[in-house]
């Protein structure tokens, strides 16, 4: 198929829409190999903040040509914004989006000045210079990165495993939702994924309010 034809299919087939999903969420299945002769052995799992960024560097290439196909967005700054954009949560830790505070965010801020300040003079400029990016949204870039930050989450969670994430966490539908749309919204096919499969997330009772089918 074109990419044109891909973009049709998207936007107007919720299976289309779930079977993509899967297909890309096949390439997750990276973090289950583990190095060094070692196995993951937890019952219940999540992802760390270094698979997160991962999975936002496979969707940004699943999305940017579907967003941006007139190539204006400057890829190279995008995956490196990527790269750096919680990596101060080496210090802060990470708290779920649904229950951040201003505290939190101050917390996640000077823990990016920590981590900046504390790695090689090479790379401090440029991750500064991104990180500020990021966290002002001042340009095209930064903005196309939130929504991949956000619509990643949809990706991660269509894993039945999160049936008793949420069930610990008491998390919503709601909870999912509200902190995606006003970053999702301005952008065509990402939104589309995360309409779909957070509708039938809910409507499969991932979460702790009830399916949309009872």
């Amino acid at each position: 198929m074109t990419i044109a034809e891909i973009q049709q299919k998207i936007l107007t087939s919720d299976e289309f829409v779930m079977e993509e999903a899967y297909r890309i969420r096949k390439l997750y299945g990276l973090r289950e190999v583990i190095r060094y002769n070692r196995t993951r052995t937890e019952k219940i799992y999540s992802q760390s903040v270094a698979e997160h960024t991962f999975n936002m560097q496979v969707l940004a290439q699943y999305f940017l040509p579907l967003e941006d196909d007139g190539a204006k967005l400057d890829a190279q700054r995008i995956f490196k914004m990527i790269t750096w954009h919680d990596i101060g949560e080496i210090e802060s830790g990470d708290v779920i989006g649904f229950s951040k505070t201003a505290q939190d965010k101050a917390n996640d801020a000077a823990g990016n000045e920590k981590v900046v300040s504390e790695t090689s003079e090479v790379l401090q400029n440029s991750m500064r210079t991104l990180i500020e990016d990021y966290e002002s949204q001042r340009n095209p870039e930064s903005k196309f990165v939130k929504a991949i930050d956000k619509v990643e989450v949809v990706f991660e969670i269509l894993d039945e495993n999160y049936r008793e994430v949420f069930k610990i966490n008491k998390t919503t539908t709601e909870h999912s939702n509200k902190s995606k749309y006003p970053y999702v919204n301005d952008y065509p096919y990402i939104k589309r994924f995360t309409e779909v499969v957070s509708a039938y997330l809910t409507k499969e009772g991932y979460f702790i309010d009830k399916p949309y089918n009872e």
